[in-house]
């Protein structure tokens, strides 16, 4: 990842971790964005070429392992970090077996966590995710109320 400041999407129902995630990845030199749904960050986040994807398992509406899934399809592999509050083998399995880099239970700590981000950024590929018409897009079609807080960069609010 050649990056100087990589993009970490959250993705995940509970806004409480939403804010309290988002604020530890900056706080650690990283800029963060979340999101309340799978289908908001796909609405919205995917255009912003995220360099890793902390994703909760169990969603309302698309789960994690869906979102994983549909991006899977895609030519450019987002590395996936998965949350859960819900000791399920099976649902392990089946995120680490679709080639996510960590399943954390919750409550884990933030040295877990940014330990397992930095192992997925260093997969992560370079380079921006084109669009289906050659431009590189930012936020098209994004509503408001699917963004749970603003992109926060070093430095500042975006």
């Amino acid at each position: 990842m050649s990056k100087e400041h990589p993009l970490i999407a959250v993705v995940d129902d509970d806004a409480s971790v939403c804010k309290a995630l988002s604020r530890l990845l900056r706080s650690s030199g990283l800029d963060a964005t979340a999101y309340s749904s799978g289908r908001a960050f796909l609405e919205c986040g995917a255009a912003r070429n995220p360099d890793c994807l902390i994703l909760d398992v169990q969603m309302p509406g698309m789960s994690g392992t869906e979102l994983r899934d549909r991006l899977n399809a895609r030519p450019r592999r987002i590395p996936v970090v998965f949350i859960t509050a819900h000791d399920d083998a099976a649902a392990r399995e089946k995120a680490l077996g679709g080639g996510a880099v960590a399943h954390l239970y919750k409550p884990f700590s933030d040295a877990e966590l940014l330990e397992a981000v930095a192992a997925a950024l260093k997969n992560a590929p370079d380079g921006a995710e084109m669009m289906e018409d050659g431009q590189q897009r930012d936020e098209v079609g994004c509503r408001p109320e699917n963004r749970r807080n603003p992109v926060w960069r070093n430095g500042g609010q975006e």
